[in-house]
This record gives structure tokens, C-alpha cells and sequence, in this order.
């Protein structure tokens, strides 16, 4: 369990102990569907300027945070929409401490930014893209040879 639930996630529904992000499809139990995104959910975050993990807006002088990994980092796509920088902190937390998920592989960072664009690839999928990354913390760094240009920021 995460010692610290940042204020914008106090009463937003759990499972297991952890927060379930807004954009998470949940079951009738009350269980989210693991790696199911609402897509109506998931287009209001990122048409809205809102927070894929609580839902509220991101108000315009603060900064964006994404998670991604290596290949958000070399791309600048993100399949999920921005973050409060406290959720975004708690999101990560959250990977670390699943023992669902395996981010080993690619990585996991944290991209703070100013403004992003929305973009459809050929199958009609939306993606946020973003030019410029004004920091980039890895909480779980890729391996080495995935990370060989860039290891804390860029």
C-alpha cells in the first residue's frame, strides 16, 4: 500500500488497497478490468486538459505529467492522457508496487510538459504528442540498451 494519498484522490473509488485511475474500465463488483480503458473516459481527459488518474482539470499554469516509457521518450506519444504531477507520482508508485505489471522492459517515467497535441494514427486510435519535455524522471529506468541516450532527462 502507498503511505501518502494526495489530496485530489481522497474519496475517488480503490481496489486492493490503490486508487482506480478515472479512466480504468470497472466491473460491476467494483474491480477495474486491468489494461481496459473507458474510451469515452479517456477522450475527455485528453480533449479536456484533465487528469487521466482523478478526472479533474489541470489548470493551465500547472505542467502536464505523462507516463510512458523509452519509447514515449524517442516517440513523444502517449496512448493515456495527462496528469496532475501528485497523481502522476502516485500512478508511478503504483506500477512499482503492482505485481501485475512488469515495467522492466521499457521503462517507466514520469514527463513533465507544457502543452500537447492530439493525433490519430491509421487505425483511428487518439494519442497525446508532445514536442518538448521539460523533465523526465525515470522511476523504473529501461534497460541499458534502451537507455543509452538518455537516463534522467533530456
Amino acid at each position: 500500500m502507498i503511505a501518502h494519498l494526495p489530496k485530489l484522490l481522497v474519496g475517488l473509488p480503490m481496489f486492493e488497497g490503490f486508487v482506480i485511475p478515472y479512466v480504468q474500465v470497472v466491473q460491476g463488483d467494483g474491480a477495474p478490468e486491468v489494461g481496459k480503458i473507458d474510451p469515452e473516459r479517456l477522450q475527455r481527459v485528453q480533449g479536456e486538459r484533465r487528469c487521466q488518474m482523478c478526472g479533474k482539470k489541470i489548470g493551465k499554469k500547472q505542467m502536464l505529467v505523462f507516463i510512458g516509457g523509452d519509447a514515449s521518450r524517442i516517440t513523444g506519444f502517449f496512448e493515456g492522457g495527462a496528469m496532475h504531477e501528485e497523481c502522476a507520482l502516485y500512478l508511478a508508485e503504483m506500477v512499482k508496487l503492482s505485481q501485475r505489471l512488469n515495467p522492466s522492459k521499457d521503462g517507466v517515467a514520469l514527463f513533465a510538459v507544457w502543452s500537447y497535441v492530439l493525433k490519430k494514427n491509421t487505425k483511428g486510435q487518439v494519442f497525446c504528442f508532445v514536442k518538448k519535455f521539460e523533465k523526465v524522471v525515470w522511476v523504473v529506468k529501461p534497460p541499458k540498451e534502451n537507455n543509452e541516450a538518455s537516463t534522467n532527462s533530456t
